[in-house]
C-alpha cells in the first residue's frame, strides 16, 4: 500500500482523517493514534469486533486515496490544503468509553 511508502505530515494526516466518514474517522484515529485495540473499540461501541476491522481497513483504503488525488497531486504543483481540522482524544471517547 503506497501509504507506507511515502512519508506525510501530521497536517496531511489530519485532512485525510478529516476526509472519511465519522465512523471510520473515529475508528482509525482511536487505533492507530490512541493506540487502542480493535476489541476495545468494537466493545466501546456495542458492534462486533470484525465491524470494526473492516472499517479500519476501509479507512486506510479511504486515507490512500484521498492522499493520492488531494496531496500528492498538489505536491506536484507546490499547493497544499489549508483547511484542516483537528480530531480530539474527548470529541472520539466521550462519557460512556471505560477507562483503561
Amino acid at each position: 500500500c503506497e501509504l507506507y511508502e511515502r512519508k506525510i505530515t501530521a497536517q496531511e494526516l489530519r485532512a485525510a482523517l478529516n476526509a472519511l466518514p465519522d465512523t471510520q474517522g473515529r475508528r482509525v484515529y482511536a487505533h492507530y493514534i490512541l493506540g487502542l485495540s480493535k476489541t476495545e473499540i468494537a466493545r466501546a461501541e456495542g458492534v462486533a469486533k470484525s465491524r470494526v476491522s473492516e472499517s479500519i481497513e476501509r479507512g486506510l483504503r479511504n486515507m490512500e486515496k484521498f492522499l493520492k488525488n488531494t496531496f500528492w497531486q498538489a505536491d506536484k504543483r507546490n499547493n497544499r490544503p489549508e483547511n484542516l481540522m483537528a480530531i480530539e482524544r474527548d470529541n472520539y471517547l466521550g462519557p460512556s468509553w471505560p477507562e483503561a
